[in-house]
């Protein structure tokens, strides 16, 4: 698939639209979903809810879309494995370390959710799932990176990796080898060594999308310029950026063509913005900026979608 800016803006918007369906029905019972009359897609359970789930889950057999938050799981409930319909799965805010081989089966799911548990490698299961192409692993502290990427490197549709709030300072050189990664998000790793992020992802052909948000940035380093696939960079809530260093050194990469600065409390840009006419959209929502300076960028950027 060609990835063009608008494509880069959708992904980037977090819009739970999927194969699972346009504004699926979200349940949260198994109450609820057992009595309605409509196909039960997505079910969204708490802890207080996970009583019978053995019995209640095979009751269900279209379930594509499986939530279990902050449940204070240590094991995966029984049932799971019966699932095999599930295409999305996510497990966030539990105390995970493993999931079990007996989820072999499921071998529909493209999105696994493993965010903020206690994982230090990746489950061996998650290779028996040929459609497997997006990974949370955000807020794992004591997660073993480097062999987390050797593993990953196995998953042979994976394009969206993410590794939030994991205090990394330097990725892993083995991270290149990530053949098909399209997008990656390095979100909340206030101590990564940027210069040497960059020198790396110039190496993964895939890559298009970069999500820096949460990074207390204060620049983004000359080095972005040997990221020649790059086309998409998030650079969120960092609002210590200094932007005549930004717009200068963004100039210098032929290749970026969408830039979002959301909530970052900026009030203005510098009044020098030429480097930023090769992008063709311009994210800057959320700011204060005034009437006049909204005009103002625009004109300065007449060949670029700028949004506010």
């Amino acid at each position: 698939m060609k990835i063009t800016p608008f494509i880069i803006l959708l992904t980037l918007s977090s819009i739970f639209t999927t194969s699972y369906g346009q504004n699926p029905t979200r349940y949260t019972s198994f109450k609820d979903a057992l009595t309605t009359t409509n196909e039960v897609v997505w079910l969204d359970l708490n802890k207080e809810n996970l009583v019978d789930f053995e019995k209640q889950i095979i009751k269900l057999t279209k379930i594509k879309v499986l939530f279990l938050t902050n449940c204070e799981l240590t094991t995966l409930p029984k049932g799971i494995e019966k699932l095999n319909t599930l295409e999305l799965l996510k497990l966030s805010k539990n105390a995970l370390t493993s999931l079990p081989m007996n989820l072999k089966n499921l071998d529909h799911i493209d999105v696994i959710n493993l965010r903020e548990n206690q994982f230090k490698k990746l489950p061996e299961v998650i290779l028996q799932w040929p459609k497997l192409r997006e990974i949370d692993l955000g807020y794992n502290l004591e997660l073993q990176l480097p062999k987390v990427i050797t593993t990953l490197t196995k998953v042979k549709k994976l394009d969206k990796l993410v590794l939030d709030g994991n205090k990394i300072q330097r990725l892993p050189e083995n991270i290149k080898n990530l053949n098909t990664l399209q997008e990656f998000s390095l979100a909340n790793n206030p101590n990564l060594d940027l210069p040497y992020t960059f020198k790396i992802i110039a190496q993964m052909k895939s890559l298009s999308i970069l999500d820096l948000k949460y990074n207390n940035l204060q620049s983004v380093p000359a080095e972005i310029a040997l990221a020649k696939n790059l086309k998409g960079l998030v650079l969120d809530k960092n609002p210590e950026l200094h932007m005549a260093e930004v717009v200068k050194n963004i100039d210098q990469s032929e290749s970026l063509k969408v830039l979002l600065l959301r909530n970052n409390e900026f009030t203005s840009l510098p009044k020098d913005l030429k480097g930023f006419s090769k992008l063709e959209v311009l994210e800057l929502s959320n700011n204060h900026f005034s009437e006049e300076e909204q005009a103002r960028i625009k004109t300065a950027l007449p060949n670029t979608k700028v949004i506010f």
